[in-house]
Protein backbone atom coordinates (compact mmCIF):
# COMPACT_ATOMS: atom_id res chain seq x y z
CA UNK A 1 0.00 0.00 0.00
CA UNK A 2 1.31 3.33 -0.57
CA UNK A 3 0.90 6.80 1.38
CA UNK A 4 0.61 10.06 -0.63
CA UNK A 5 3.33 12.43 0.61
CA UNK A 6 2.21 15.81 2.82
CA UNK A 7 2.73 18.74 0.75
CA UNK A 8 3.45 20.58 3.82
CA UNK A 9 5.74 19.75 6.21
CA UNK A 10 4.35 19.00 10.29
CA UNK A 11 4.80 22.56 12.14
CA UNK A 12 7.09 22.67 14.79
CA UNK A 13 4.70 24.60 17.54
CA UNK A 14 6.20 27.98 17.51
CA UNK A 15 5.56 31.37 18.91
CA UNK A 16 1.93 31.73 17.69
CA UNK A 17 1.11 28.55 18.63
CA UNK A 18 2.25 29.23 22.49
CA UNK A 19 0.71 32.85 22.82
CA UNK A 20 -2.88 30.85 21.91
CA UNK A 21 -1.79 28.41 24.23
CA UNK A 22 -1.74 30.54 26.79
CA UNK A 23 -4.46 32.80 26.17
CA UNK A 24 -6.73 29.75 25.80
CA UNK A 25 -5.27 28.97 29.66
CA UNK A 26 -6.05 33.07 30.91
CA UNK A 27 -9.53 32.15 29.41
CA UNK A 28 -10.25 29.23 30.86
CA UNK A 29 -8.70 31.06 34.47
CA UNK A 30 -11.40 33.69 33.54
CA UNK A 31 -14.53 31.45 33.28
CA UNK A 32 -13.16 29.91 36.41
CA UNK A 33 -13.32 32.94 38.16
CA UNK A 34 -16.69 34.17 37.03
CA UNK A 35 -18.01 30.87 38.83
CA UNK A 36 -16.20 31.64 42.05
CA UNK A 37 -17.70 35.02 42.03
CA UNK A 38 -20.87 33.97 41.76
CA UNK A 39 -20.43 32.14 44.44
CA UNK A 40 -18.71 34.95 46.61
CA UNK A 41 -20.00 37.51 48.39
CA UNK A 42 -21.40 40.97 46.60
CA UNK A 43 -20.05 43.62 49.30
CA UNK A 44 -17.54 46.12 48.55
CA UNK A 45 -17.26 47.76 44.87
CA UNK A 46 -18.88 45.85 41.69
CA UNK A 47 -16.77 44.15 39.21
CA UNK A 48 -15.18 45.95 36.61
CA UNK A 49 -15.64 46.82 33.17
CA UNK A 50 -13.52 47.35 29.98
CA UNK A 51 -13.07 50.87 31.17
CA UNK A 52 -11.12 49.97 34.06
CA UNK A 53 -7.71 51.74 33.38
CA UNK A 54 -5.79 48.68 34.41
CA UNK A 55 -1.57 48.81 34.25
CA UNK A 56 1.35 47.86 35.76
CA UNK A 57 3.93 49.23 37.45
CA UNK A 58 7.51 47.72 37.55
CA UNK A 59 9.70 48.67 40.16
CA UNK A 60 10.90 46.59 43.39
CA UNK A 61 7.70 44.83 42.74
CA UNK A 62 5.11 44.41 40.08
CA UNK A 63 2.08 46.13 40.86
CA UNK A 64 -1.35 45.95 38.94
CA UNK A 65 -3.55 48.61 39.23
CA UNK A 66 -7.03 49.78 38.02
CA UNK A 67 -9.72 51.73 39.10
CA UNK A 68 -11.87 51.08 42.23
CA UNK A 69 -13.73 47.93 40.98
CA UNK A 70 -12.88 44.37 41.75
CA UNK A 71 -11.68 42.04 39.11
CA UNK A 72 -12.20 38.23 38.85
CA UNK A 73 -9.20 36.92 37.33
CA UNK A 74 -5.49 38.27 36.46
CA UNK A 75 -2.82 36.09 34.85
CA UNK A 76 0.40 36.69 33.81
CA UNK A 77 1.94 34.80 30.51
CA UNK A 78 5.17 34.54 29.20
CA UNK A 79 4.61 35.11 25.51
CA UNK A 80 7.87 33.51 24.48
CA UNK A 81 6.87 30.25 25.79
CA UNK A 82 3.13 30.41 26.03
CA UNK A 83 3.56 29.36 30.30
CA UNK A 84 1.46 30.82 32.67
CA UNK A 85 3.25 32.78 35.30
CA UNK A 86 1.03 33.46 37.82
CA UNK A 87 -2.47 33.39 38.26
CA UNK A 88 -5.38 34.22 40.65
CA UNK A 89 -9.23 34.44 40.76
CA UNK A 90 -12.04 35.34 42.76
CA UNK A 91 -12.71 38.84 43.61
CA UNK A 92 -10.52 41.23 44.89
CA UNK A 93 -9.62 44.54 44.50
CA UNK A 94 -6.46 46.92 43.28
CA UNK A 95 -3.28 47.03 43.48
CA UNK A 96 -2.76 43.56 42.97
CA UNK A 97 1.65 42.58 44.13
CA UNK A 98 2.99 40.11 41.54
CA UNK A 99 2.93 36.85 43.90
CA UNK A 100 0.95 37.93 46.57
CA UNK A 101 -2.46 36.51 46.96
CA UNK A 102 -5.02 39.34 47.77
CA UNK A 103 -7.95 39.14 50.32
CA UNK A 104 -10.66 37.46 47.97
CA UNK A 105 -8.32 35.21 45.39
CA UNK A 106 -7.17 31.71 45.14
CA UNK A 107 -4.28 31.39 43.33
CA UNK A 108 -4.72 28.99 40.51
CA UNK A 109 -1.17 28.62 39.01
CA UNK A 110 1.63 28.57 41.47
CA UNK A 111 4.11 31.58 41.09
CA UNK A 112 7.11 31.32 38.52
CA UNK A 113 10.05 33.82 39.30
CA UNK A 114 9.92 36.35 36.29
CA UNK A 115 13.27 36.56 34.84
CA UNK A 116 14.75 40.23 34.57
CA UNK A 117 14.81 41.95 30.92
CA UNK A 118 12.63 39.52 29.89
CA UNK A 119 8.42 40.78 28.93
CA UNK A 120 5.58 39.75 30.13
CA UNK A 121 1.86 39.72 29.43
CA UNK A 122 -0.76 40.64 32.46
CA UNK A 123 -4.68 40.22 31.63
CA UNK A 124 -7.29 41.10 33.81
CA UNK A 125 -10.75 40.09 33.93
CA UNK A 126 -14.19 39.36 34.71
CA UNK A 127 -15.84 36.34 33.80
CA UNK A 128 -15.27 35.97 29.88
CA UNK A 129 -14.65 40.37 29.61
CA UNK A 130 -11.46 41.28 29.07
CA UNK A 131 -10.89 44.09 31.36
CA UNK A 132 -7.22 45.27 30.08
CA UNK A 133 -4.09 43.89 28.87
CA UNK A 134 -0.64 45.46 29.88
CA UNK A 135 2.80 44.44 28.44
CA UNK A 136 5.26 44.89 30.79
CA UNK A 137 9.27 43.90 31.29
CA UNK A 138 10.64 42.78 34.32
Amino acid sequence: MSSIPSADPPRRPGRHSRLRTALAVAAAISLGASWLAACSDSSGPGFCSASAGFQTAVGTDVVFSWSSCALGSLSVIDPATGRVMWAISGRFESPVVYGTVPAGATEVQLLRNLQVGSTYLAFASVGNVSVGTSEFTR
